[in-house]
């Protein structure tokens, strides 16, 4: 959480295998799922980033990926969906996890 009632800021590290270390590259899909009025998830885009679009990585043996994301005031944040793909467009990791505030 920040300051403003309306933007969170996040952090995804990236990392792989060191005995196995190739450099790799991609893109990461953040969406945060939760509930409102008019919506159950929100994908990170253009429009409601602060910082940090797109979540792009490359590295070899590991990358830290910040952003802050707008989320609409009445939206309730439960859970972070997160997909890791390749460069070329295969997906590596697909991951939920819970929504977690530290302020």
């Amino acid at each position: 959480a920040t300051e403003a009632d309306d933007i969170y800021e996040f952090s995804i590290l990236l990392g792989q295998d060191v005995q196995a270390a190739k450099t790799i590259s991609g893109e990461v899909e953040l969406s945060i799922i939760g509930s409102s009025a008019d919506r159950d998830a929100i994908e990170f885009t253009t429009e409601n980033s602060i910082m940090g679009f797109p979540l792009t990585y490359k590295f070899k043996y590991f990358q830290d990926l910040a952003g802050k994301i707008r989320l609409p005031i009445d939206f309730k944040p439960k859970r972070a969906a997160i997909v890791v793909r390749s460069s070329a467009g295969r997906s590596l990791v697909e991951r939920e996890l819970d929504w977690r505030l530290d302020s």
